[in-house]
């Protein structure tokens, strides 16, 4: 298990969001979201 803090807030949105993403930031949202299948359980959490 692994949990992701950042503190961009519209990238944990996205990376959180099940649909699509069409953003400027589409790209690092798609890696990070294949990086996490590899673990068995990842979280993303915004920290403001």
């Amino acid at each position: 298990s692994i949990i992701v803090e950042g503190d961009s807030r519209s990238f944990i949105r996205n990376i959180n969001n099940h649909e699509q993403d069409f953003s400027d930031i589409s790209a690092l949202t798609w890696s990070a979201k294949a990086i996490a299948k590899e673990f068995h359980a990842c979280a993303f959490h915004f920290i403001g």
